[in-house]
């Protein structure tokens, strides 16, 4: 039975601990929780930081009204363009959902380089937040690190870790 909480608590650190530590030690905003306030008279970002993606890379940002908004947002309400100048193609809206905002972004980039882009919102107003590209073997590295202290925390190694993803694998067959 403690080995089953061990496991368990392997894989919500996994889940949960991680992509929060590996966003903040790249100083990247947290996509998981990261939300596009919405109002007739309001528009916020919830993050400072840019976003991270790889090139090519997709972006989702939930798209939130606040309570009591008289403010609807529909499908195709919600744009995103790169701005003139920038070393990126960056497109996207909210067509398939409209609580949810697909950025596409893609072109030739170099690790660490940032873009920036419009997130335009009909009838409220415009953002101007930036991109940053992160090369595929820092993210690994980073990865890779905070899997370690989350582990670590938990009095954990990496054969615990092996383990809980042979026992989920087993329950899943």
């Amino acid at each position: 039975m403690f080995r089953i909480i061990r496991h368990l608590l392997v894989a919500m650190a996994i889940f949960f601990v991680v992509p929060t530590a590996l966003a903040s030690s790249h100083q990247c905003a947290d996509l998981k929780n990261m939300k596009l306030g919405i109002d007739e008279y309001y528009l916020e970002l919830d993050s400072r930081k840019p976003i991270c993606t790889k090139v090519p890379g997709t972006i989702r940002v939930r798209i939130k009204n606040p309570p009591n908004s008289d403010h609807v947002v529909a499908r195709g309400d919600v744009t995103a363009t790169q701005k003139p100048g920038s070393p990126l193609t960056i497109s996207g809206n909210n067509s398939a959902d409209r609580l949810e905002l697909v950025i596409n972004v893609t072109g030739p980039a170099t690790a660490d380089e940032e873009a920036q882009f419009l997130i335009a919102v009909k009838d409220v107003g415009v953002l101007d937040p930036k991109v940053r590209v992160v090369d595929t073997d820092v993210l690994l590295r980073l990865l890779t690190h905070a899997i370690e202290e989350s582990l670590g925390i938990l009095g954990l190694d990496w054969e615990d870790a092996a383990r809980a993803v042979d026992t989920q694998l087993e329950l899943i067959e």
